[in-house]
């Protein structure tokens, strides 16, 4: 760990003046009226362990946006095979959840055409009871939502995801809330829109209510992290996403806001891993160059700095803050000549 008010000044520049006007990863653009979307399809199969005869007929599998937010839900046929219409250009989850199995998770990417046959195996889970069955095999937290609050949350999110009304879709998630209190995936939406909104501390309170409904609730532990983060909370932020990776460590954006946390704590260990880790997840990630141009700020390696900056401007040349980083590449190269 590095510390040191004269070297964390240094380090607080790229993260204040560039990391931290990066868009939250949590943020969502409003849609463009006038620019009509192409819809795709992700299809799949969920089997049991190694065998692809074996598929896990009437099994619940949910479909997730990148932010965590449950987009919709549906039962495998009688061969254990889905599909998932009508999506357009993005990064999606697929989770499947059973008793007495592993949690399958699948990270899937639409990209101007369909996504065929994505297969996830269900593991038995050891710590289970030895003959889970897969007869009924929807949760008890999800059997316990109304259909007609199902039905006011599948609204609100066409509203939020399809149309991107995070102010319309708030309506349909309280009414939701409204006819099931203890609806998690709607107060982590509720929250999902509020940060859209800006309404940080609305958002936070919302979060809040969504773990306390489901204290594993990763995403709403993850978004709560990035408002600690938003907010320059680093070690609530930290507490926050340590939990969040603990349930999900595949997450690519709960990586990067862990390095973020990091960074603010002066763990530059730490804001490296996580850093790295999540450009693995999800690549490209511009902004995880910038992590690491702080990181080495950190540590005074300038020409390492520089070349973090040069490989963030390669793939966003016309970053609104280009100007300022090719003076702060100047400036580093200049610190790296002087060197002994």
């Amino acid at each position: 760990m590095t510390s040191g008010p004269r070297l964390f000044l240094r380090l607080a520049f790229l993260a204040v003046s560039c990391l931290a006007l990066v868009e939250p990863l949590w943020a969502q653009r409003p849609a463009k009226p006038d620019q009509p979307r192409r819809l795709y399809s992700i299809s799949g199969f969920v089997h049991l362990g190694e065998s692809l005869q074996q598929g896990a007929a009437q099994s619940r599998i949910e479909l997730r946006d990148a932010r965590g937010l449950l987009i919709r839900q549906k039962v495998t046929d009688s061969d254990g095979r889905f599909v998932f219409e009508g999506l357009g250009n993005g990064n999606y989850t697929l989770v499947v959840q059973q008793s007495g199995y592993l949690e399958a998770r699948e990270e899937v990417t639409v990209h101007e055409a369909p996504v065929p046959m994505v297969m996830l195996s269900l593991r038995l889970d050891p710590n289970a009871n030895p003959e889970p069955s897969l007869a009924g095999t929807i949760s008890r937290q999800a059997l316990a939502v109304p259909p007609k609050a199902r039905s006011q949350y599948e609204k609100g999110v066409r509203e939020l995801f399809e149309k991107r009304s995070s102010e319309s879709s708030l309506s349909y998630f309280r009414k939701a809330l409204e006819l099931h209190p203890d609806y998690a995936d709607a107060y982590y939406a509720v929250g999902i829109a509020q940060m859209n909104l800006k309404q940080t501390p609305e958002a936070e309170e919302s979060l809040q209510k969504a773990i306390e409904r489901d204290a594993n609730h990763a995403p709403a532990h993850a978004a709560l992290g990035a408002i600690y983060n938003l907010t320059r909370r680093p070690k609530p932020a930290q507490d926050a996403l340590t939990k969040a990776l603990s349930l999900n460590p595949a997450s690519w954006q709960t990586n990067f806001e862990m390095a973020k946390a990091c960074l603010a704590l002066q763990d530059l260990t730490c804001a490296e891993e996580k850093a790295r880790r999540a450009a693995e997840l999800h690549s490209p990630l511009p902004a995880a160059s910038l992590v690491l141009a702080d990181v080495a700020v950190g540590r005074q390696n300038w020409s390492e700095a520089a070349n973090h900056l040069e490989n963030f401007l390669k793939a966003e040349p016309n970053s609104p803050h280009a100007a300022k980083l090719r003076e702060r590449i100047q400036e580093f190269r200049a610190r790296a000549q002087s060197l002994p």
